[in-house]
């Protein structure tokens, strides 16, 4: 017995195809509104999703958390937009030449993270996340590329006579026991 596959429109956009199972989930748990419409798959003549008998839920739904929607995921692109940032800012010190790989990391993955939670503003949120993570990403490449413009410029610390290692400095302390 082959399952009959269902279409639902929101907000203009269609998606799908589903099962009835999964719209009657989507609906209990708050992510589908009563003004969502639904379609068969051969069919495709739109109704509001309550009107569609296959797809209605004796069960009551489930009663949002203090009056609120059903709460939504963090997008995990704007989550690793916001890792790769805060990494790109901490690499300045001791690795700059990361600094603008990660930077740039951190934009396309909020970029990603921005176009998820468009298609999906009822299931994912972090859309101030992947903003502020898509600007330290800017802000860490563009300091990363000046500490090497500088490097290019006067020269790496161990070229002007800084030690750059332990062991240089141990050396340097140490007396002369001859």
């Amino acid at each position: 017995m082959q399952t009959i596959r269902w279409y639902y429109r929101r907000g203009g956009v269609e998606r799908g195809p589903v099962s009835a199972e999964e719209l009657r989930a989507l609906r209990r748990s708050g992510h589908l509104s009563a003004d969502v419409e639904a379609a068969q798959e051969g069919d495709m003549s739109w109704r509001p999703i309550d009107a569609c008998a296959p797809l209605r839920d004796d069960r009551p739904e489930a009663a949002p958390i203090d009056g609120a929607r059903a709460r939504r995921s963090l997008d995990g692109a704007a989550l690793g937009s916001a890792a790769a940032g805060v990494t790109a800012l901490l690499t300045l010190g001791c690795l700059p030449m990361l600094s603008p790989v990660l930077g740039a990391a951190a934009v396309v993955l909020g970029v990603m993270a921005l176009r998820a939670i468009a298609r999906e503003p009822d299931v994912f949120r972090g859309r101030r996340v992947a903003w502020v993570s898509m600007a330290v990403g800017v802000v860490a490449a563009a300091l990363g590329i000046a500490v090497l413009a500088l490097y290019a410029y006067i020269g790496p610390p161990a070229e002007r006579g800084a030690p750059s290692t332990a062991v240089e400095i141990g050396e340097r302390e140490a007396p002369d026991v001859r």
